[in-house]
């Protein structure tokens, strides 16, 4: 394969994602040119970029309350200000995830507790949450990893028996469900990264959902100082100590954009991830982690994970086979397989953490697994049989 070859792929991929069309310029611009930057300009708040994505998204997965946020990472800190999360306190979260759902708990003062994951399908072990809880757990932050939904039966019993809040790290699974019902509404708060990279994208940004009045009242209040609160919303005001956590409203001109086409789009993926499926499934040594599943009823494959054996690769680690794979142009990466507790800043500062034993994740999940991000999802069907043959060409 040529150099030439595979700078034309590489940057036919990232022609790809994030999406850019006339109807996002549109809108873009109509923010810009109304002067209207900070959705707090507007004359009503709910009729800005940002509000009319928010009554969106809360129609797309059938949630009460939806509220942009600056960023995933600052979405989880807010909720956990919202939900009383504090020195002292301790939040379940399993040892397999990017590290910020770690850090909100950190960030706030409280221990993150991290639990070992399934090797099925590296979402957390149900069976380990109960062994973690004391008497200082207030809650669990859950991680639908890769957007595949968590046992969200078996964790909704757990949160119940022991009054205990759940939030939904769902950056990776917007549009999954879990027996008919969309990710982010079974818990306390679902929080949705809304980063370049995610499946819906406003550059940086979050959405929040939550189906319970007071708990939107209270989020509302934290992101938004109250002399600056927008008309109309004083009255959903709860005293708490606030910061500015808003979404610039051409960041919602972009998201409004997409929601107009998001069902096209799903059903895009939704097609061409089942052909991914068969295609690598043909694969000796590279086994779906996705199996049909009554339960998942919706999984759009914000990235699409692989069990590897590398014995039917010569040996080639799945670290050496990603980079290869990468280095041939394709959207190949190493995911978030890896321990939260081996990333800084906790390798550095082991007192931020407990952890109970983690062997799946220190070896399996770190080992075992490869993944492919959701841009393949969008490719030409002839560049994803040349991956294949590929890939085949790998194991003969």
């Amino acid at each position: 394969m040529s150099s030439k070859e595979i700078e034309n792929r590489k940057e036919y991929f990232e022609s790809l994602w994030p999406p850019r069309d006339e109807k996002i310029n549109e809108y873009v611009l109509d923010a810009i040119n109304s002067g209207k930057w900070s959705r707090i300009s507007e004359d009503d708040w709910r009729k800005s970029y940002c509000g009319r994505f928010e009554k969106m998204f809360s129609e797309y997965v059938s949630a009460k309350h939806s509220l942009c946020i600056e960023n995933g990472t600052r979405a989880l800190e807010l909720c956990l200000r919202a939900l009383d999360i504090k020195e002292g306190d301790e939040v379940i979260v399993p040892a397999c995830s990017f590290v910020a759902t770690s850090t909100a708990v950190s960030f706030c003062g409280a221990t993150p507790v991290m639990v070992d994951v399934n090797e099925k399908d590296i979402n957390i072990n149900c069976d380990e949450i109960e062994k973690a809880i004391t008497d200082k757990t207030k809650g669990i932050i859950i991680v639908h990893l890769g957007g595949l939904p968590c046992e969200m039966d078996k964790i909704l019993e757990i949160t119940k028996k022991y009054n205990l809040f759940l939030m939904e790290d769902c950056s990776h699974a917007h549009g999954s469900e879990w027996r008919g019902q969309r990710v982010g509404t079974f818990g306390d708060f679902g929080v949705f990264s809304l980063q370049q990279g995610k499946l819906i994208t406003s550059g940086e940004g979050a959405v929040v959902v939550t189906n319970n009045d007071t708990l939107y009242n209270k989020l509302f209040s934290v992101h938004q100082f109250y002399s600056s609160m927008p008309v109309g919303c004083i009255q959903n005001y709860i005293p708490v100590i606030s910061t500015n956590g808003r979404m610039a409203n051409y960041q919602g001109a972009m998201l409004v954009a997409q929601m107009e086409k998001i069902e096209e789009r799903d059903s895009i993926r939704l097609e061409n991830l089942k052909y991914l499926l068969e295609k690598m499934s043909e694969i000796k040594g590279i086994e779906p982690v996705f199996e049909d599943n009554k339960d998942v009823t919706r999984y759009l494959g914000y990235y699409i994970s692989f069990r590897y054996d590398k014995a039917c690769f010569k040996g080639m680690s799945n670290t050496a086979f990603t980079m290869f794979m990468s280095n041939q142009g394709y959207p190949f990466f190493k995911g978030h397989n890896m321990p939260m507790y081996e990333r800084e800043p906790y390798t550095s500062h082991p007192q931020l953490y407990r952890k109970l034993e983690c062997p799946v994740a220190e070896g399996y999940a770190k080992n075992n697994i490869i993944n492919i991000r959701h841009e393949i999802l969008m490719a030409d069907r002839n560049v994803v049989n040349d991956m294949i043959t590929l890939i085949k060409s790998l194991n003969e």
